[in-house]
C-alpha cells in the first residue's frame, strides 16, 4: 500500500531588520500612490487639519459675536439718546424709522417712535405755516406742548383702535375715498385741496386720507354703535323723555329749557339755536326730522349717534340754487360718546411713557412733562387738524373742520 507523504510545515525565521525594511517600503509605496492619484488606499487625515478647521470656526464665531456686540451697543446708545438725553436730530429720526423703538406702551402694546416723530413734525409744520399766514391769530406752541399733545393723541388713538376692534368696526377704502370727495367739494376749492394739504400739513392725499378721513369715519361708526347700546344709554333716554314732557307742557319757552337742560355746550347758551344749514350739512337722521317739521313745530325724540334731540324748526328758506335751507334749535341729551368711552378705557389701562422727562398723568389722562404741576394743562394745543376731521355743533354738522381751504399762496 503506497505510503502518503505528509507535507512538512517548517516555521521560517524572519529577520527583524527585514521586517522594518518591509514596513518602510510599504509606507513609501502608499505615499507614491497618493502623489500619482492612485487612491485605492484611503488616506488618513493629516493631524494638522482638524486644528485649522477649529481655528476658522472660532474666528467666524468671534466675528459674529463682535458684530452683535456692536449692534447691541449702538441700540443702547440710541435708546439712551431718545429716552434719557432726548436727542432729536436728523440721524436719530432716521434711525428710529428703521428700528422699532417705542415712545409709549398701552396695555403692553408699543406705540412706535416713528409715529411720534411723524406727527410731531406735522404739528410743528402746521403751526409754523399758520403763524406765517396769520401771525396775529396763532402762537407757536412750545416743544414740550407739542410733545405732550402728540404722545397723548397716540395713546388715545391706540384706545380708539381697541374700541373699534372690540365693536367689530371697519372702514372700507371706498368709504374713505367717498368721504374725501365730500370734504374736497365742501372745501369750496376742490382743485386746490391737494396743494393746500401739502402746504399746511406736508402730506400727500393718501396720507391725508389715512390720518384724517379714516380716523374720522372710525369715530363716527363707533359713536353710532355706542349710541345704540340701550344698556349704557337707558338713563339718557329717560332724561330726554322727561325734558320732552316739560317742553310739551307749554308753560316754559323752548329757549329757556334748552339753556337749562341741553348738553350741547356750543348752542345751549343761545337757547339751542343751530343757525342756518342746508342739505347734507347735518347727519341724515337729524336733517330728515327737520325737513318733516312745520315752522314753529317741535319734534319728538330724535336719536342720532350723538344723543337724543328735541328739535324746533324756526325758519325755512332757499339758497341761491333754490335748495332748501333751515334754521332750527335743539335740545340735546347725550348718549355714550366716543370720548367718554375712551376715558373709561384709559382709566383702567396700563400706560407707560418712555421718555424720562414726561409721564402719564392718571388724573388728567394726558401726558405731561415731569416739571409740570399736577394742575397744569399743557394739553391746550388743538390737534384736531392733524388727526381728526371733527364736525361742529356736537358733530351734527358733517362739514369737516379740516383747514384745507386756507389760501396758502402769496
Amino acid at each position: 500500500m503506497p505510503t502518503r507523504t505528509e507535507p512538512k510545515v517548517t516555521a521560517s525565521k524572519i529577520n527583524p531588520t527585514e521586517k522594518a525594511s518591509s514596513v518602510e517600503k510599504s509606507t513609501q509605496n502608499n505615499a507614491l500612490k497618493r502623489e500619482t492619484g492612485d487612491l485605492s488606499t484611503p488616506e488618513l487625515p493629516s493631524p494638522a487639519k482638524p486644528l485649522e478647521l477649529k481655528n476658522s470656526s472660532r474666528l467666524a464665531r468671534n466675528v459674529i459675536l463682535g458684530l452683535i456686540a456692536i449692534v447691541v451697543v449702538f441700540l443702547i446708545v440710541v435708546g439712551l439718546g431718545i429716552y434719557t438725553f432726548h436727542w432729536s436730530n436728523a440721524a436719530i429720526t432716521k434711525t428710529a424709522r428703521l428700528l422699532p423703538y417705542p415712545i409709549a406702551s398701552v396695555n403692553y402694546r408699543p406705540i412706535s417712535y416713528n409715529l411720534y416723530t411723524a406727527d410731531s413734525e406735522t404739528l410743528t409744520h402746521y403751526y409754523s405755516k399758520q403763524q406765517e399766514l396769520n401771525p396775529s391769530l396763532y402762537t407757536m406752541p412750545t416743544d414740550n406742548e407739542i410733545r405732550s399733545v402728540v404722545m397723548t393723541k397716540l395713546i388715545k388713538d391706540a384706545i380708539t383702535d381697541k374700541l373699534a376692534k372690540s365693536n367689530g368696526i371697519t372702514v372700507a377704502k371706498a368709504d374713505v375715498d367717498a368721504e374725501y370727495d365730500k370734504v374736497a367739494e365742501q372745501s369750496g376749492n376742490p382743485a386746490g385741496i391737494e396743494q393746500n394739504i401739502k402746504e399746511l400739513y406736508n402730506w400727500d392725499i393718501p396720507t391725508f386720507k389715512d390720518k384724517v378721513i379714516k380716523p374720522y369715519l372710525v369715530r363716527s361708526k363707533l359713536q353710532e354703535k355706542l349710541s345704540q347700546d340701550t344698556t349704557i344709554n337707558g338713563a339718557a333716554k329717560t332724561e330726554a323723555e322727561a325734558v320732552l314732557a316739560r317742553v310739551n307742557g307749554g308753560t316754559e319757552s323752548f329757549e329757556d329749557i334748552a339753556k337749562e337742560f341741553s348738553q350741547d355746550e356750543t348752542t345751549s347758551i343761545n337757547g339751542g339755536d343751530l343757525g342756518y344749514f342746508g342739505s347734507g350739512e347735518m347727519v341724515a337722521t337729524f336733517e330728515e326730522a327737520v325737513a318733516g317739521l312745520e315752522i314753529g313745530k317741535i319734534s319728538g325724540l330724535v336719536q342720532t349717534p350723538f344723543g337724543y334731540h328735541i328739535i324746533k324748526l324756526t325758519e325755512k328758506t332757499t339758497d341761491e340754487n333754490g335748495q332748501p335751507k333751515y334754521r332750527a334749535s335743539h335740545i340735546l341729551i347725550k348718549t355714550k360718546s366716543v370720548d367718554s368711552a375712551i376715558e373709561d378705557e384709559l382709566k383702567k389701562s396700563k400706560i407707560w411713557v418712555f421718555p424720562s422727562d414726561f409721564h402719564w398723568d392718571k388724573d388728567q389722562l394726558i401726558v405731561l412733562p415731569e416739571s409740570a404741576t399736577p394742575d397744569a394743562n399743557t394739553n391746550s394745543t388743538d390737534t384736531s387738524d392733524t388727526n381728526q376731521a371733527s364736525g361742529t355743533n356736537q358733530d351734527l354738522n358733517t362739514n369737516q373742520a379740516v383747514d384745507t381751504n386756507t389760501d396758502t399762496t402769496e
